[in-house]
């Protein structure tokens, strides 16, 4: 088992954060740290404060020698895909070779209807989810990009300088969506961000939030093939706050493999 821990960037200062993550750098037994990409506070008051999520990571990448460090998770409606791709290369040379990428479909309403940011219906949110992750696996992976999808179009496209790690930093899909998100982590992921704390479970998992039932993995993987190389399969449970849901306030992970 791996441990990682997550803080939220939320009603608290650079510094208090910059002196946790030094700690923790310096205590072996966590394996990284995570923070989450929203531009308003979860599960409070929207006025109060939150540090941009991509800005802090090389921050604090700066300032630690150890640590992994990603995002739980980015939302693919804040960020192009070439602009992902650029900034997670970015991070991986900031931190000598320590990112990890982290990608979802996107979700808080609030946030896409303040900034006049679109939040397509479902389907489409999906259809983009995954049309972003194989453009991102394409700038991170080829010199050269030519992508003509429904929704993101690419011409001769660069990212340089590519990541450290190669092939490229390790993917983490997040979410709990069995008919279209599993597909997508059976194809792309390195690893996959289950939050087994946020809602009452389905009949496919555990009243501790561990899937127990794995049959989904069989077909898609037959499908789309055995996805990343060595990739293990990994689930990560978030610790709940005092109303119950994961995510609120401080909060912790724990990665299983």
């Amino acid at each position: 088992m791996k441990i990682s821990f997550k803080t939220s960037q939320q009603e608290t200062t650079f510094d208090n954060l910059a002196a946790i993550w030094r700690l923790a750098d310096d205590i072996e037994v966590y394996q990284g740290g995570w923070l989450f990409d929203h531009f308003y506070p979860l599960f409070t008051d929207n006025s109060l404060s939150c540090f941009e999520a991509w800005t802090l990571a090389g921050a604090l990448g700066s300032i630690t020698s150890r640590l992994r460090i990603g995002h739980m998770v980015t939302s693919n409606t804040y960020r192009h895909p070439a602009v992902a791709a650029n900034s997670v290369a970015t991070l991986d040379h900031i931190t000598g070779g320590r990112a990890e990428f982290g990608f979802g479909a996107g979700w808080f309403e609030d946030e896409h209807e303040a900034y006049g940011i679109p939040l397509p219906p479902l389907t489409e949110r999906f259809d983009r989810f995954d049309e972003a992750l194989e453009a991102i696996d394409l700038l991170l992976t080829k010199p050269v990009t030519d992508f003509d999808g429904k929704y993101y179009q690419l011409s001769q496209a660069h990212c340089e300088p590519k990541a450290l790690q190669q092939p490229r930093p390790p993917f983490v899909i997040g979410g709990k969506g069995e008919r279209r998100l599993l597909r997508s982590t059976a194809r792309w992921a390195d690893h996959y961000n289950y939050p087994g704390c946020w809602r009452p479970p389905k009949r496919s998992v555990t009243w501790a939030g561990i899937p127990h039932d794995h049959r989904w993995e069989t077909p898609f993987r037959r499908r789309w093939g055995p996805g990343p190389a060595g990739r293990r399969w990994r689930f990560f449970l978030g610790r709940p706050g005092p109303d119950g849901m994961a995510g609120s306030g401080q909060s912790s992970g724990w990665r299983m493999s």
